[in-house]
């Protein structure tokens, strides 16, 4: 065996990795280009991201919004809802009550038939009664008038009498008086 290796045998070895490590440079060299081109890409496709991250945040935080104003509209047509159907209970009662005949107070427009008929009833006794009162007032004023009007005539004819015999008096007075002048005119 040999102890020394003979120059063919050196200078092929030589060749051998001098190809392979010009191949295995070559390799390198692409991929450190390749992964170069995968950092640019990584790179654009961050910034990309970044920015479809902010775009998504305001979406979600337009969609957030919306989903509250919902909520609130949500919230008061439910309440609005509820209003409602105390409000139609509420007038189904009266409804049933008014078909019923039962009072729902004191105002006339709302009592029941049964009440309006006993106030009216009551009305008309209380209208009657007071007919009654007036009658009688209207007829004892009568009898007042009729006592009144003879007392009158009484009246009147003692006042007659009374301008008769005033009458006649100032007749009389002035007859004395013309004697009373002529009894002076002669003396």
């Amino acid at each position: 065996m040999f102890t020394s290796s003979p120059p063919f045998v050196l200078t092929c070895v030589w060749q051998t990795t001098e190809e392979t490590i010009s191949k295995d440079l070559v390799k390198a060299n692409s991929a450190l280009q390749n992964a170069q081109k995968t950092v640019d890409t990584a790179e654009t496709d961050i910034t990309k991201s970044e920015k479809a991250t902010v775009a998504a945040s305001a979406a979600v935080d337009k969609k957030k919004a919306a989903i509250a104003q919902d909520a609130f509209d949500a919230q008061s047509t439910q309440e609005a809802a509820v209003a409602s159907l105390s409000s139609y209970a509420a007038l189904q009662q009266s409804y049933q009550n008014m078909c019923a005949g039962i009072s729902e107070g004191e105002d006339a427009s709302t009592a029941s038939l049964p009440d309006q008929i006993a106030k009216a009833h009551e009305q008309g006794t209380s209208a009657d009664s007071e007919i009654k009162v007036a009658g009688m007032k209207v007829e004892h004023l009568g009898k007042s008038v009729k006592a009144l009007a003879g007392e009158m005539k009484k009246e009147e004819k003692a006042a007659a009498k009374l301008n008769e015999k005033k009458s006649l008096c100032a007749k009389k007075a002035e007859g004395l008086q013309v004697k009373k002048r002529e009894r002076r005119a002669t003396s």
